[in-house]
């Protein structure tokens, strides 16, 4: 039986005047915008090997984060079904600052990660954790430039959005706001330091890579000395492990979607290049 948004609204007591228009930008969920909600419907099906896909993670980080407006207002959750309603986050995508996004992710991280998946954060765990993308053409290629595993030292565990590329900061009134937390852990704050910085996070979401300023901003920005210097030992871990996934997702989108697919070796191209 295919979804309604508006009747899930409808039944729920909810606004659902206005017709449903599906947003684009979600590669494993569908999400409408209906009035000044968002409807996102979870693929229950959907395995993603890195990042998740979990609807209460993100009702969890939304009730969490919206009270401080980082985040957008959570309106309904539906367990049974997979569906998260928000309010919709009215603004454009970020188009540029790099100080500000450092800002939010540091007023995000101020969360502590109690109630989210644990995440790996030790070197050694995050390049095991690429290793598994590297049964492709390309994997010999990506295993010669594996960095050396490193320790991180003692970590205090906050929450962290996983996928804080350009696609998912919105320029909300006077505010950055961090949408879409289908991938949320308990990790190290560096997790999303690195996804920004990469290139590939840049590239996948239809920037160029960050210019050498714009870096340092973003580094100069961030409040912690001590996620900052765990930053520059840690990022080639990090950076590798998404190489490997990019090459992987690369080869697998080949055949279906090959615009895609040449979008994700443009990522994995750029990423070797650095490390």
């Amino acid at each position: 039986m295919s979804f309604d948004p508006r009747a899930h609204l409808a039944g729920f007591g909810l606004p659902a005047a206005d017709a449903a228009v599906r947003l684009s930008g979600g590669y494993t969920n569908d999400v409408w915008r209906v009035g000044d909600l968002v409807v996102k419907r979870y693929d229950r099906t959907a395995r993603p090997l890195l990042f998740g896909n979990d609807p209460l993670a993100e009702a969890r980080a939304l009730a969490v984060l919206a009270r401080r407006r980082l985040a957008p207002e959570p309106v309904h959750f539906d367990e049974t079904a997979g569906v998260v309603v928000y309010r919709f986050a009215e603004g454009r995508t970020w188009d540029g600052g790099t100080a500000r996004v450092a800002r939010l992710l540091a007023d995000v991280h101020t969360t502590p990660g109690h109630g989210f998946r644990t995440l790996p954060i030790d070197g050694g765990a995050i390049l095991a954790d690429g290793e598994r993308f590297l049964q492709i053409e390309r994997g010999s290629e990506i295993a010669r430039r594996r960095p050396a595993p490193v320790r991180c030292g003692p970590v205090a565990r906050r929450l962290v959005h996983r996928d804080a590329g350009p696609g998912n900061l919105i320029q909300s009134g006077d505010r950055l706001v961090l949408i879409d937390w289908q991938a949320p852990g308990a990790g190290d704050p560096v997790e999303d330091l690195a996804a920004f910085l990469s290139p590939a996070f840049q590239i996948l979401y239809g920037r160029e890579p960050l210019s050498e300023d714009e870096e340092g901003a973003f580094v100069d920005a961030y409040p912690s000395p001590l996620v900052v210097r765990r930053l520059q030992r840690m990022r080639a871990c990090y950076d590798w492990r998404m190489t490997a996934y990019c090459a992987w997702r690369a080869e697998q989108l080949d055949g279906g979607d090959p615009v895609a697919s040449a979008t994700y070796t443009r990522a994995t191209d750029a990423l070797l290049e650095r490390l």
